[in-house]
């Protein structure tokens, strides 16, 4: 399993703003294209992003465009909803050192996890997870911890904390 690591400040001031804000554009007007509920500040402020709620599920599950998190609301229920909002808030982080270059990068690896999927296939992983390296490596939360333990992850980790998603709940 890799290992959860906890989120370090994002960077702050015009320069990081000019950098991310392409991205974090292409996240909002999707969204809106999209008709999604919405936007609501998910996360802490030094680690946080704006979520929208499909509203209807399309199959998505969740999905992080810049500083902009995209979700199917019945994925964001349960148990394990604070994890997945922490991995969803760790591809934003990605996002503070990718800038521009994170949506063509992800779709890039997924691009190759998914022809590596077809030669192999880890147990529980999808397609476009399985040997991506920006869902299973570089992050803080990576998408093995959800697929091999589920809701048996404590509910009170210090990542959820730093994240500030241990007590998240749905918008009403």
């Amino acid at each position: 399993m890799q290992t959860l690591t906890l989120p370090s400040p994002r960077p702050r001031g015009p320069l990081h703003r000019l950098w991310t804000a392409p991205t974090t554009l292409v996240g909002h007007a999707v969204a809106r294209l999209l008709r999604c509920e919405g936007p609501f500040p998910v996360g802490a402020p030094e680690h946080g992003a704006t979520l929208y709620l499909l509203r209807r599920a399309r199959g998505l599950g969740a999905i992080a465009l810049g500083h902009v998190i995209i979700a199917d609301p019945g994925l964001l229920r349960g148990a394990s909803a604070p994890w997945i909002l922490a991995h969803e808030l760790s591809h934003t982080r990605q996002h503070d050192v990718l800038g521009p270059l994170y949506l063509p990068l992800h779709g890039l690896m997924q691009a190759v996890s998914l022809l590596a999927w077809t030669v192999s296939r880890p147990p529980g992983f999808s397609p476009i997870h399985a040997w991506n390296l920006l869902e299973r490596r570089f992050l803080c939360v990576p998408i093995d911890p959800l697929v091999t333990s589920g809701a048996r992850l404590p509910p009170d980790h210090p990542v959820l904390q730093a994240f500030a998603v241990a007590d998240w709940s749905p918008p009403r």
